[in-house]
């Protein structure tokens, strides 16, 4: 018996699956295969099996029968049935050897059955014989296929070669048919046609041309265009551009013509080059047409254009158009120059990424209702401009239309009200003032006249109350004495129990309401003084150390971090002692109130300025600060942050009235819950810049 090799001769690239519950003989079968060169994948039971099939796609199976679950012949049968597997070759592997199985196998799809255990060389031999079948019945059906592919494509080549003799015959009458239109269309078009060889000269021409030029066919044909328009035309214009066409290209262009009797005719000329069968260019079809009345037009239009926009770039407003996409489309000079844009940032933007109209894009926009048919709508808008500045404009709206009354768009003029409603808001400020300083006024003639009035009574109960309260503790004794004796009673509806607790509070409360309202009336006369202060040399450091004497208790048990810090040199102003003395120590109680415990402290500096030939007093406090939204207010008469302790609003206005009669200023600075500083300017009758070294806490 021949053996069969079992080294490949040649690298097979079929692929085998093997199907066997003992992984053993999947072993054996694996390397026997691989070594032949054959890509092999491996299934333990019938459902790995069907699984593999449809994913590997195999040439070839080696199949056990005798497996758990689904058996061989079950697998062979469900891969028959399938139309993408029922032509993978099967080869069955089995121990068993009787005839009924070996019929079954068949019978269902096998090719080929081995017996185990098996012979390797006979394994080989078999799955060669059929891989190199498959492989071969694979080839002889694609050959049929390709034959009777080759057999179906000669009968369409026939076929089509009928059919396109036919279409041939009938393309040449309607060409011939074509033709004749052509000729009529030629002949019978209002534009000037031609035809001119490679040597500029006409071999047709139609009879608009003829007739335009008052000429028979006889008298161009064989002739260049220099005879109609002259030889520097046709040197300079007409020439060139039949080199360009001649060279394959097409060419349009246009020249002006000076006729005979001094008028001119603008022609609008298209050379096409024309081809023959090679694709060689034999010439050159030309068709010209007369515009100058549409060029004429169109010059009326575009001065009428540039008219336009000179009116639309002179106007002081600012003008511009969006479409109805909302896409701004022009712009004049002054709306760039309002808003501080360039073109580019501009044209194409929509108009509701440019300004930020709250209301774009909803039903409420402005625009839209002009879209929707509104006529002209009229709004304010307001913007930072990139400079930072504010700007306030008033805006109308209204459609452009096209020749059919067709919405287009919306034109938009911008007037810049910026200074008119500053204008208007300082003079509603000036009236708002002259009604004040009228308030003022009034305060002023009300506070002279009244002041003496309440003065008088409350001087008597500032007396008497003290007076009152000594009787009151000389007859305590005595009632206590009638109390012991004779038990509680009671006085005006009271016990003398609760009496003897609450008398010594109501007088304690009355004498201190008499000292506020002597406060008021001395603070309401202050602010409406209007006689001179006597002016004379005032030293500013002595006025600061009085000042500071006077609140030294109340800077004591308030904080444990007070510093000032004195000029050396005296520092000589035109002023009053006293009011300056009263503004000080105004400012110094204000800033102790601020404080919110002991370890915050109040810092005072005195500072001239050779320069400007001033002096400088900041009062600093690391209190609770000031209100942003109360600023505005701290210099308004009855302005006051400490209503609940007693304040009476008057006490800024006045310090600020002082520092304002000493040709000074005041200035409020402040950090709400961190600091604030008090800055007073006054002006100098002298110059001094040396400072003493700060005196901190010594007060």
């Amino acid at each position: 018996m021949t053996e069969i090799s079992t080294k490949p001769c040649s690298i097979s690239s079929e692929t085998i699956l093997i199907v066997d519950d003992d992984p053993s003989n999947l072993t054996i079968l694996e390397a026997l295969l691989k070594n032949e060169g054959y890509k092999v994948h491996k299934a333990l039971n019938g459902y790995m099996a069907l699984l593999s099939v449809l994913k590997t796609k195999p040439d070839l199976i080696l199949l056990d029968i005798m497996m758990p679950v689904i058996d061989g012949f079950e697998v062979c049968r469900q891969l028959k049935n399938d139309k993408t597997t029922q032509n993978i070759p099967i080869i069955f592997l089995s121990a068993l050897n009787d005839l009924n199985n070996k019929i079954t196998a068949f019978s269902i799809g096998g090719v080929d059955y081995i017996i185990k255990p098996f012979q390797k060389q006979e394994v080989l031999a078999r799955v060669q014989t059929h891989t190199t079948l498959c492989r071969l019945q694979k080839d002889l059906k694609n050959q049929n296929i390709q034959l009777h592919q080759k057999i179906i494509e000669l009968k369409h080549t026939k076929e089509a070669l009928s059919s396109e003799r036919a279409n041939l015959e009938i393309r040449v009458k309607e060409r011939t048919k074509e033709l004749d239109i052509y000729r009529k269309i030629v002949s019978s078009s209002n534009n000037f046609l031609a035809f001119l060889d490679t040597d500029y000269r006409y071999q047709c021409i139609n009879e608009t041309y003829l007739k335009h030029f008052k000429l028979h066919d006889k008298d161009i044909t064989g002739k260049t265009p220099a005879v109609l328009f002259g030889q520097e035309v046709f040197n300079t214009i007409i020439k060139p551009n039949l080199d360009l066409c001649l060279s394959g290209q097409q060419v349009n262009y246009q020249f002006k013509n000076i006729l005979s009797n001094g008028s001119y005719q603008v022609m609008d000329v298209f050379m096409r080059p024309y081809k023959d069968e090679d694709l060689q260019v034999t010439g050159c079809v030309v068709s010209a047409r007369d515009i100058t009345e549409q060029r004429q037009y169109e010059d009326m239009i575009n001065q009428a254009y540039l008219e336009l926009d000179q009116i639309f770039n002179s106007a002081g407003d600012g003008m511009y158009l969006i479409d109805k996409n909302f896409s701004i489309i022009r712009a004049n000079s002054a709306f760039y120059k309002m808003w501080n844009f360039q073109k580019n940032q501009v044209l194409g933007k929509k108009c509701y990424e440019l300004f930020s109209y709250n209301i774009c894009q909803t039903s409420q926009c402005h625009f839209k209702k002009i879209l929707s048919g509104e006529e002209r709508l009229e709004f304010d808008y307001s913007a930072i401009i990139e400079n930072g500045l504010k700007k306030f404009f008033s805006m109308t709206a209204a459609p452009f239309r096209d020749t059919h009354d067709t919405i287009q768009g919306i034109v938009v003029n911008v007037k810049d009200v910026t200074q008119k409603i500053a204008s208007e808001k300082q003079e509603k400020i000036r009236e708002q003032q002259m009604i004040q300083t009228e308030k003022l006024a009034a305060i002023g003639v009300l506070s002279a006249g009244i002041a003496h009035e309440i003065n008088n009574p409350n001087g008597v109960i500032m007396l008497n109350v003290p007076m009152l309260f000594t009787y009151w503790k000389g007859i305590v004794p005595i009632l206590n004495r009638h109390m012991e004796l004779k038990g509680d009673f009671k006085s005006g509806n009271t016990l003398y129990s609760k009496l003897i607790e609450r008398v010594p509070y109501l007088f304690e409360q009355t004498l201190e309401s008499s000292v506020r309202i002597k406060k008021i009336v001395s603070e309401l006369k202050d602010f409406a003084r209007q006689d001179v202060l006597e002016m004379t040399e005032v030293n500013i450091n002595k006025v600061l150390k009085a000042a500071v004497g006077l609140v030294s208790n109340k800077i004591k048990n308030t904080t444990n971090r007070f510093k000032v810090c004195y000029e050396k040199d005296s520092s000589l102003v035109k002023g009053n002692f006293q009011r300056l003395e009263q503004v000080f120590i105004n400012i110094l109680i204000n800033a102790c109130e601020s404080l919110t415990n002991k370890n915050q402290g109040i810092f005072v500096n005195i500072s001239s300025d050779k320069k400007k030939n001033t002096v400088k007093i900041q009062i600093q406090d690391q209190g609770a600060g000031i209100k942003t939204e109360d600023m505005h207010n701290l210099f308004n008469p009855f302005f006051t942050t400490k209503r609940d302790i007693g304040g009476t609003g008057l006490g800024l206005s006045v310090s600020h009235s002082i520092i304002t009669e000493h040709r000074g200023t005041m200035t409020l600075e402040s950090v709400p819950e961190q600091a604030t500083v008090c800055t007073i300017t006054l002006p100098l009758i002298n110059q001094t810049i040396n400072q003493e070294p700060c005196e901190q806490g010594a007060i």
